[in-house]
Parts: C-alpha cells; structure tokens; sequence
C-alpha cells in the first residue's frame, strides 16, 4: 500500500512541475511562487527517521527565504506523527482529501 502511494506521489510531482525542488532526508520540498499547494508544500515521501520537528524547523526556514508560507501535505501512511507535530507548533488543517472508494468500472464506462 505504502509503495502505491509513493508511487502516485511521485507521478503527481511530474505532472505539476515546481520551480525548485529540495530534497531533505526523505522529505521533497517544493517551491514554486504563488502556485497549487502541491506545487509549494513539503511531502515526506519517505521516512528516514531523524527529528522530525528539526526538519520542519528546516523546511520552514526555506519557505520563510522565499517569502511563502509553509505547507505541509500529510499523508499518514507515509510519515506517522507528522500530524501532531504540525499541531502542536499551531499549525491547521487546510485542505482535507478523502480517498475514493473502489469503484469497478465496466468496460466500456467513462466518468
């Protein structure tokens, strides 16, 4: 399941380039002025351990150098915790995506 998800990621990364892109530790950070949130957020694609309240301190700063505000895309199965330590440093919630059930689709089907 874990690797499905990386690999939507990384195809959702391709399919909506950002102008810079830093990677730290397992953590793709993505600048790109005044664009989607996908294109200016961090996503922990994978997790390596560390600090995890360190490398949002980092990220931060690399939002902070380039005038935008810091965006994280959660996604749990990726990176556990990382919920909670946004909250607890008064981050909020923006943007909640719900996963689709499974549908089966017919041949033939479009939507």
């Amino acid at each position: 399941m874990d690797n499905d998800i990386k690999t939507i990621e990384e195809a959702l990364f391709n399919s909506i380039p950002a102008l810079q892109t830093v990677l730290l530790g397992g953590w793709v950070i993505r600048l790109n002025r005044n664009y989607t949130y996908r294109a200016n957020c961090v996503c922990p694609l994978y997790d390596t351990g560390g600090n995890v309240t360190e490398k949002v301190k980092k990220c931060e700063e690399l939002f902070r150098r380039n005038k935008l505000p810091s965006v994280f895309k959660v996604t749990p199965a990726l990176q556990s915790g990382l919920s909670d330590v946004l909250l607890s440093l008064n981050y909020q919630k923006k943007k909640i995506i719900k996963k689709e059930p499974h549908r089966k689709i017919r041949r033939g089907s479009f939507f």
